[in-house]
């Protein structure tokens, strides 16, 4: 008995010399304290002259594209009310061929505006990457011009006192190092005018009965 009570003695004053050990490792490796500063990226980032440059390349050949665009549906809506004329009198086989072809028109318009879409997306995301490299950098000079060793984003806080926050100082810094950014936007998709329908051999002049066909991209539908 008595040499269990030892031997258990002997186990809780290991524990604890243990436990008196472990703290001062712990003390010896204390990471210094946290000095905090904290930037409202995506504010910046939308405020940024840089970035309004950015986005107003890109509006601009959107809307050159979009003009483009709209001349082609025109033409295949008028297309579509050619097809619908000649419904009556042509046959079955030369109507679905025609409306095949007319489809197929449509299809491609469509896959124009798909491509720009994304061709104009990725050449955004190009230039504003330019634009956050700069941004981290000034962030990184005023963190340690203030002696700071943590940088958080303002999104991701509930509640921060102002004076840790450098945002209008990071703005202000984007702003006097870069002004702009090149935009680079590949030339757009080839939008070609849709080969006219042939008209029917002694088509009448009355309209037809409307044929099913899908509408032009962008058009209105019932």
């Amino acid at each position: 008995m008595m040499r269990s009570l030892k031997a258990m003695y002997m186990a809780m004053a290991a524990i604890a010399t243990l436990s008196l050990a472990v703290p001062a490792v712990r003390s010896a490796e204390k990471a210094p304290a946290a000095v905090i500063v904290v930037v409202d990226f995506q504010n910046v980032l939308r405020q940024a002259v840089a970035s309004k440059r950015v986005g107003e390349q890109i509006e601009k050949q959107r809307v050159v594209f979009q003009d483009g665009i709209q001349k082609l549906e025109a033409q295949l809506r008028a297309q579509e009310e050619d097809l619908k004329q000649q419904r009556a009198v042509l046959a079955p086989e030369a109507f679905n061929q025609r409306a095949r072809d007319w489809q197929e028109r449509a299809a491609a318009a469509q896959q124009q505006v798909q491509i720009r879409k994304r061709q104009l997306d990725e050449a955004f995301n190009e230039a504003m990457l330019k634009v956050r490299e700069v941004l981290l950098q000034v962030t990184k000079e005023i963190a340690s011009e203030v002696g700071a060793n943590l940088v958080l984003p303002r999104s991701e806080i509930v509640f921060v006192d102002d004076k840790f926050d450098v945002s209008k100082d990071a703005l202000a810094r984007l702003d006097k190092r870069l002004t702009t950014v090149a935009v680079k936007i590949p030339a757009p998709p080839t939008a070609r005018a849709p080969a006219a329908v042939p008209a029917a051999p002694g088509a009448p002049a009355a309209r037809a009965p409307a044929a099913r066909t899908p509408p032009a991209p962008g058009a209105k539908t019932n």
